[in-house]
């Protein structure tokens, strides 16, 4: 099999923050300012898909079934471009020194979609950059200037991408401050840290929207940005009744990066730049990252409703308006403790397990009593996960809380 094209490897060192890395970004977020024509978009489509044909043995071999997480779950090294990548080694990075570029090339992401179904994605280095490239230029969009002083609330679990996104700004700008360490800790981190921008979970967000309305949190961000989870209608009227400001949202994917942004207008637009979703007669979306070498994603079936809309937008964007709905949608739980209520957020558990081998799905829920209920999937042993569990519930305050797993061996 022909190795990767050059371009993908060449000049890359193993640290997992450079002055390169940032430098890129920079650059990125000055010549990209606006959209790609159609027929940029077609070219880029091609380029990916003829990419494929040549290194991924998926694609070499002619896919002729629907392309989707679960086949990226069953047979991850027929769909990434490097021949000499096991699975065992991505697994061994993500568990290990997930900030850091695994050979020096590759980024590596575990997502549990909507459904906690785990699967790894890997990312060249180009299409990282170009993923933070997109994210960050959603604020500048919405009026936050370059320098501003960023908070990323949610995880500070360097295996999670929010965290990582935070690396590739200036020493200083960005601070991440995680559920892990506990929520008032996270109340109090802001607290000092005054952020110019809050931008993280729209879970979490509007956690701290309700903080900040009972006083126990006191900032004045000039922006609030939301991804990963949906952001609500409940969501938008607590952030406006916290801070006087609208929210914007970010919608992101592991698979296709910075699938859409919204604009300081408040509408909907497609980054046809990295990502391309297309319709099938029976309204299946099927999603192309148009940068992604490592891994290419070409006409995958993805989980979203998207209505293109076709009409211009005042704020002035090139990039296609439409109407996304529905979308993943995440809560802070409210469990039992010793000390009473505690706030527990999934991703609280998800880094506690993404340390754990053989973890393949996991799913949450509060009882009524609050009790936690937690279904883990996979060949960990119920020990090693009893005992990851409870030192993530202690390392976030929740002392006392009563658990009941079930593990299921598949």
């Amino acid at each position: 099999m022909a190795k990767p094209a050059a371009p993908l490897t060449a000049g890359l060192c193993s640290a997992d923050r450079t002055a390169e890395d940032i430098a890129t970004v920079r650059s990125l977020l000055e010549c990209q300012a606006d959209a790609p024509s159609a027929d940029e978009v077609r070219a880029s489509m091609e380029a990916v898909i003829h990419y494929a044909s040549q290194h991924v043995p998926l694609w070499r071999n002619g896919c002729t079934f629907q392309f989707d997480r679960e086949v990226i779950r069953a047979r991850f090294e027929e769909t990434i471009s490097d021949p000499d990548l096991a699975v065992r080694d991505v697994v061994s990075h993500f568990t290990t020194e997930p900030s850091r570029y695994l050979r020096g090339v590759y980024q590596v992401f575990r997502s549990g979609g909507r459904f906690g179904d785990l699967a790894y994605f890997l990312y060249d280095r180009s299409a990282w950059q170009q993923f933070c490239a997109d994210f960050l230029r959603h604020l500048r969009q919405c009026g936050i200037s370059p320098d501003a002083a960023i908070a990323f609330v949610g995880t500070s679990d360097k295996r999670h991408t929010l965290a990582r996104v935070a690396k590739m700004l200036p020493e200083g700008q960005g601070t991440t401050l995680g559920l892990q360490d506990g929520s008032l800790e996270l109340v109090e981190g802001l607290n000092l840290a005054k952020p110019d921008v809050l931008c993280g979970f729209a879970s979490v967000v509007e956690w701290l929207a309700k903080e900040q309305l009972t006083g126990r949190l006191s900032i004045n961000p000039r922006g609030v940005f939301t991804n990963t989870d949906k952001a609500t209608k409940r969501t938008r009227r607590l952030v406006q009744e916290a801070w006087g400001r609208s929210l914007y949202e970010l919608v992101t994917s592991t698979e296709g990066g910075v699938l859409a942004f919204e604009c300081a207008s408040g509408k909907m637009h497609l980054n046809t730049r990295s990502a391309c979703i297309e319709s099938r007669p029976d309204s299946t979306r099927l999603l192309t990252n148009l940068v992604n070498r490592a891994q290419p994603i070409i006409r995958y079936a993805f989980p979203i409703t998207m209505t293109l809309e076709g009409s211009s937008c005042s704020c002035g964007s090139g990039f296609p308006v439409v109407q996304i709905h529905g979308g993943r949608t995440r809560a802070m739980l409210q469990i039992r403790t010793d000390n009473g209520v505690g706030w527990l957020h999934p991703i609280v558990l998800r880094s506690a397990l993404d340390g754990l081998f053989g973890v393949d799905a996991c799913a949450f829920e509060a009882t009524k009593d609050g009790a936690l209920m937690l279904t883990v999937e996979g060949h960990a042993a119920p020990d090693d996960v009893n005992v990851a569990v409870r030192d993530g519930l202690q390392r976030a305050k929740l002392y006392g809380a009563h658990v009941k797993l079930t593990c299921r061996k598949v």
